[in-house]
């Protein structure tokens, strides 16, 4: 049997941007399809797919809708009867044909792309209101956010105002979401990774021990880390980081903190109020000198400092009793 894909394409927010609606005669699976393309030669450049189980087949109109929605009661009477609005996630009891699902498809996604930004707010009041489990403005952010780096920060505000339950922060969505953000941080090309980050480190992070931020050619870290108190662990392994903020001392649990790969010259003295750390890698930087007060990381179990430019030790290193391994490689030490 031939599979016949239903198919229609619409500009999104940008003339490089479009949504597609596709449905599969032959199955009746509906997907979205948001595509970014190059405007000089109309190649794609990436692009993002998702199975839709949310278009709304429904008998009220928007005017209706209006009308009702400031009172209280026909609103409730609304959502407890399910009167007019039936999901698609019943289309075995709709029994709609492939044809008739692609016109209630195109009609959505033509609905969105002619809203423009203004349809990230309609469509999430849409899933609140229908307490959809599978929102499609997260996907359409997402997605966004790959496009431009604006829709980044529009994606964090979403994370906040809407991984949520029961006015607490629901960790698994939490952590899922802002994950993908920092996924997209080494992925994409942005300007501004720094104040993504910044915008980041604002967020309730008190769930975080670990934080892997390798990887995404940061050139400094955003002096509010220092918020981020829960930390364990800190991966910052190939970066282009010439320093550190003063803020990290403020990390009183951290035990890992991974920095090689960069571009460090010098350590800030703060680095050396972190009394629980128990590994510090800072193979391959540029550090040439060490901090007098190096010593009082008494919890040290393994200090990389190979591939460095170091000829001295301060006197302190022999206050490391707890000290493992401690790796000098590739340096230009004369003497210990």
């Amino acid at each position: 049997m031939t599979t016949v894909l239903l198919y229609e394409k619409y500009p999104f927010i940008r003339d490089d941007v479009f949504l597609i609606a596709q449905v599969d005669d032959t199955t009746g699976r509906q997907h979205l399809i948001m595509q970014k393309v190059d405007p000089k030669t109309n190649d794609v450049e990436f692009e993002d797919k998702i199975e839709c189980i949310h278009t709304a087949i429904t008998t009220i109109t928007g005017e209706q809708y209006e009308e009702i929605q400031d009172d209280p009661d026909k609103m409730q009477k609304l959502e407890e009867a399910s009167l007019h609005i039936r999901s698609s996630e019943n289309l075995t009891e709709i029994n709609i044909s492939a044809e008739e699902r692609f016109l209630a498809m195109k009609s959505w996604a033509q609905g969105i792309a002619e809203a423009g930004l203004d349809s990230l707010g309609l469509q999430s009041e849409i899933e609140d209101f229908g307490r959809l489990a599978y929102p499609i403005v997260s996907f359409l952010l997402r997605f966004l956010a790959k496009v431009d780096e604006e829709f980044l920060i529009q994606y964090l505000d979403w994370i906040e105002k809407n991984c949520v339950l029961n006015n607490t922060i629901h960790k698994p969505s939490f952590h899922a979401n802002l994950d993908i953000v920092l996924e997209l941080l080494k992925e994409g090309k942005f300007k501004h990774k720094e104040e993504i980050l910044s915008r980041v480190f604002e967020m309730d992070l008190s769930s975080y021990k670990t934080l892997d931020l390798s990887d995404m050619q940061l050139t400094s870290i955003p002096e509010n880390i220092g918020s981020v108190t829960s930390l364990k662990k800190i991966n910052l392994d190939n970066n282009n980081l010439s320093s550190l903020p003063k803020s990290i001392s403020s990390l009183k649990s951290l035990n890992y903190l991974k920095l090689a790969r960069n571009n460090l010259c010098s350590l800030p003295e703060s680095i050396c109020y972190l009394k629980s750390l128990t590994h510090l890698n800072l193979r391959k930087n540029k550090l040439s000198c060490l901090p007098d007060s190096l010593g009082s990381l008494t919890s040290l179990i393994e200090l990389h400092l190979n591939d460095n430019k170091l000829s001295s030790l301060p006197d302190s290193i022999g206050s490391l009793t707890a000290l493992e391994k401690l790796d000098l490689r590739l340096n230009k030490l004369s003497s210990l």
